[in-house]
């Protein structure tokens, strides 16, 4: 009897190359989540091709910054573009804050611009991207996406994700950007 009951006890566990493959797709999984929650972007210097480009842009939406000036890619409803348009309130004072919101859905303009009120420091300012134009030109690959733009230097630096979680560096990279500089 012993035999019988110790072989039906076999019978219902998992082959030894299943349970490994288990116990790996486990590890990968919470590799993954770990990495991904760690992960943090850095701001990226663009080449002068992307800035010319981002420039003539803005140029051609009647835009010509002439301070420090970041633009951030967001859609009403993502909640990594909520925290990076809150962080923005903590941006140094000469940068000029620009909103642009990738408007591919049926959104009304009043939600958007609601939603931007609510997030977005007071002095800032909301364009709505009907037509993915600056989306285009800028190459926005996700959101949310910011670029700072610098016409003093004509350097511009991209970030990818939720600005909240490198703000130290932004205000480093608008601090060697400054006017006196």
């Amino acid at each position: 009897m012993s035999s019988s009951s110790s072989l039906s006890s076999y019978s219902h566990r998992l082959p030894v190359w299943a349970q490994l493959g288990i116990a790996l797709a486990l590890f990968a999984l919470i590799y993954m989540i770990l990495a991904s929650s760690a992960y943090v972007s850095v701001w990226d210097e663009e080449d002068s091709n992307f800035y010319e480009s981002a420039k003539l842009g803005l140029q051609m939406r009647g835009l010509s910054p002439s301070a420090p000036t970041a633009f951030v890619f967001w859609e009403k409803g993502c909640e990594d573009c909520e925290s990076s348009i809150r962080a923005l309130q903590m941006a140094p004072s000469q940068v000029r804050i620009y909103g642009v919101h990738l408007s591919n859905s049926d959104l009304p303009e009043h939600e958007i611009r609601s939603e931007w009120l609510k997030l977005a420091p007071a002095a800032s300012v909301l364009l709505i991207d009907k037509d993915q134009f600056l989306q285009t030109n800028f190459r926005v690959r996700s959101i949310p996406m910011a670029f700072l733009y610098f016409p003093k230097h004509k350097k511009i630096f991209s970030y990818l994700g939720d600005i909240s979680r490198n703000l130290e560096d932004m205000n480093e990279v608008v601090s060697s950007h400054s006017a006196g500089r």
